[in-house]
């Protein structure tokens, strides 16, 4: 089964060399490399050149206009001849045996969507945290963002396509519409445990430290329209988890009352949770859960929304 591998490459020049060798040494050989300059201000693409002359000729260097991660991984996409893509962002890494353990994973499981895998989340303090997907519902576990992630995932060409690839209008929580849609087509998943994908946090230029309100009402808004999605499709799914879903929204929109209190009563609005069957889990504790039944929504974001230990 042949791989092709797209990495992103935004203002890189430090880290895409790294990135490149951490490819190249992969133990399984049936894969191309594609790498798409994305409107660097750096010398990223002088540095990807010098890359393919120097060391890989048979490296694919395309060029994308339209900002963003998600355009350049659709112009990758569209010429990809793999039938399995291993999407990485340029400057995290893979352990040499990644595409061969999820290749081999794979033998008889070939209409699925994606492989879930494992990741080592590097601080920037070299702190290790090991992120393993869940092994359960795959709508749940893309929920609460337990499935896998952009660069340890080993995706389907074939359902990419039917999908029609990256939502390329969200600035933020792009996976989680990517992995709803796919798995919309085709709910089995593969669960690999195995940690071989390494992302690093970075100092700056990851979307973790863009505007939380506009990161947080994303993340929010993506999954109020995927449960009404969920609730039609697979309604059987939905009553069975629903008290583990509706807890995980609740949870992210007290986050954002951290930011705007104004928006986030209006998701709360938007959506109309049971509190009765909010579980204690996400972060709900037993005394904010208390304020919900009692006093409602507008008046305990306005006692919790200024605390951090909610």
């Amino acid at each position: 089964m042949f791989v092709s591998v797209i990495i992103p490459c935004l203002n890189v020049e430090e880290y895409i060399e790294e990135c490149l060798a951490s490819v190249y040494n992969q133990s399984y050989k049936q894969f191309e490399v594609i790498c798409i300059e994305n409107n660097s201000k750096d010398n990223t693409l002088s540095k990807i050149r010098y890359l393919k002359d120097d060391l890989y000729p048979d490296l694919i260097v395309l060029e994308e206009s339209k900002p963003g991660a998600c355009a350049a991984r659709n112009k990758g996409l569209s010429i990809a001849k793999g039938q399995w893509i291993q999407f990485l962002d340029a400057d995290d890494m893979l352990k040499p045996g990644k595409l061969e353990h999820q290749i081999k994973l794979l033998k008889s499981k070939k209409a699925i969507p994606f492989v879930a895998g494992a990741s080592e989340y590097v601080s920037i303090g070299g702190e290790v945290k090991v992120v393993i997907p869940q092994n359960g519902a795959p709508l749940l576990a893309a929920f609460v963002r337990e499935l896998g992630n952009t660069c340890s995932n080993l995706w389907n060409r074939n359902v990419l396509n039917s999908a029609n690839g990256w939502n390329e209008d969200l600035s933020s929580s792009q996976e989680t519409d990517l992995m709803f849609r796919l798995l919309g087509l085709e709910t089995e998943v593969v669960i690999d445990p195995n940690p071989l994908t390494i992302i690093y946090e970075r100092i700056s230029g990851q979307i973790s430290q863009s505007n939380p309100i506009k990161r947080w009402s994303n993340f929010i808004d993506v999954r109020i329209n995927v449960l009404a999605e969920i609730k039609f499709s697979h309604p059987k799914t939905f009553t069975t988890y629903q008290s583990d879903f509706e807890t995980f929204l609740l949870s992210s929109i007290i986050i954002l009352s951290r930011y705007d209190r104004i928006k986030a009563l209006g998701f709360l609005n938007k959506y109309h949770f049971n509190y009765k069957t909010i579980l204690l889990k996400y972060g709900i504790g037993k005394k904010i859960l208390f304020c919900f039944k009692v006093f409602g929504p507008k008046t305990t974001l306005m006692i919790f929304s200024k605390r951090k230990d909610f």
